[in-house]
Protein backbone atom coordinates (compact mmCIF):
# COMPACT_ATOMS: atom_id res chain seq x y z
CA UNK A 1 0.00 0.00 0.00
CA UNK A 2 0.60 3.91 -0.26
CA UNK A 3 0.36 4.77 3.10
CA UNK A 4 3.26 2.07 4.73
CA UNK A 5 5.74 4.11 3.01
CA UNK A 6 4.89 7.83 4.09
CA UNK A 7 4.14 6.67 7.78
CA UNK A 8 7.48 5.33 8.07
CA UNK A 9 9.39 8.05 6.85
CA UNK A 10 7.23 10.80 9.10
CA UNK A 11 8.51 8.09 11.34
CA UNK A 12 11.87 8.27 10.67
CA UNK A 13 11.55 12.50 10.56
CA UNK A 14 10.74 11.60 14.07
CA UNK A 15 6.71 13.32 13.83
CA UNK A 16 5.00 9.81 14.49
CA UNK A 17 5.05 6.73 16.90
CA UNK A 18 3.94 3.46 16.10
CA UNK A 19 2.71 0.86 18.26
CA UNK A 20 1.27 -2.62 17.29
CA UNK A 21 -2.14 -2.94 18.90
CA UNK A 22 -1.83 -4.72 22.17
CA UNK A 23 -5.46 -6.62 21.35
CA UNK A 24 -4.94 -7.17 17.63
CA UNK A 25 -1.46 -7.55 16.12
CA UNK A 26 -2.10 -6.80 12.68
CA UNK A 27 -3.33 -3.30 13.70
CA UNK A 28 -0.76 -0.68 13.94
CA UNK A 29 -1.48 2.51 16.02
CA UNK A 30 -0.19 6.14 15.18
CA UNK A 31 0.38 8.91 16.90
CA UNK A 32 1.76 12.00 16.54
CA UNK A 33 4.80 12.94 18.58
CA UNK A 34 5.88 16.50 20.17
CA UNK A 35 7.75 17.28 16.70
CA UNK A 36 4.31 16.14 15.04
CA UNK A 37 1.92 18.14 16.99
CA UNK A 38 4.73 21.18 16.68
CA UNK A 39 4.18 21.10 12.76
CA UNK A 40 0.75 20.26 12.89
CA UNK A 41 -0.17 23.64 14.69
CA UNK A 42 2.37 25.54 12.15
CA UNK A 43 0.82 23.69 9.42
CA UNK A 44 -3.29 24.78 10.87
CA UNK A 45 -1.73 28.39 11.05
CA UNK A 46 -0.70 28.42 7.24
CA UNK A 47 -3.93 26.41 6.22
CA UNK A 48 -5.96 29.58 8.11
CA UNK A 49 -3.21 31.94 6.30
CA UNK A 50 -4.70 30.36 2.39
CA UNK A 51 -8.21 30.56 3.70
CA UNK A 52 -8.34 34.20 4.38
CA UNK A 53 -5.76 35.18 1.20
CA UNK A 54 -7.91 33.18 -1.35
CA UNK A 55 -11.26 33.92 0.21
CA UNK A 56 -12.65 30.40 -0.07
CA UNK A 57 -15.63 28.98 1.14
CA UNK A 58 -15.93 25.66 2.35
CA UNK A 59 -16.93 23.89 -1.08
CA UNK A 60 -13.83 25.95 -2.98
CA UNK A 61 -11.27 24.64 0.25
CA UNK A 62 -12.85 21.07 -0.44
CA UNK A 63 -12.46 21.58 -4.40
CA UNK A 64 -8.77 22.90 -3.71
CA UNK A 65 -7.52 20.06 -1.44
CA UNK A 66 -8.24 17.87 -4.71
CA UNK A 67 -6.23 19.51 -6.17
CA UNK A 68 -3.32 19.63 -3.81
CA UNK A 69 -4.15 15.94 -3.66
CA UNK A 70 -4.07 15.51 -7.21
CA UNK A 71 -0.39 16.59 -7.75
CA UNK A 72 0.74 15.29 -4.50
CA UNK A 73 -0.39 11.44 -4.99
CA UNK A 74 1.60 11.22 -8.56
CA UNK A 75 4.91 12.59 -6.76
CA UNK A 76 4.03 10.01 -4.01
CA UNK A 77 4.11 7.07 -6.50
CA UNK A 78 7.21 8.24 -8.53
CA UNK A 79 9.11 8.48 -5.01
CA UNK A 80 8.04 5.26 -4.23
CA UNK A 81 9.48 3.73 -7.44
CA UNK A 82 12.71 5.44 -7.30
CA UNK A 83 13.01 3.82 -3.72
CA UNK A 84 11.89 0.53 -5.38
CA UNK A 85 14.95 1.00 -7.62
Amino acid sequence: GTITPLVKRLEAAGLVSRVRDRTDERRVLVDLTASGRALEAEVRGVTDKIKTACQLDEPGIQDFRRTLEGLAYPAVDNTQAKEQK
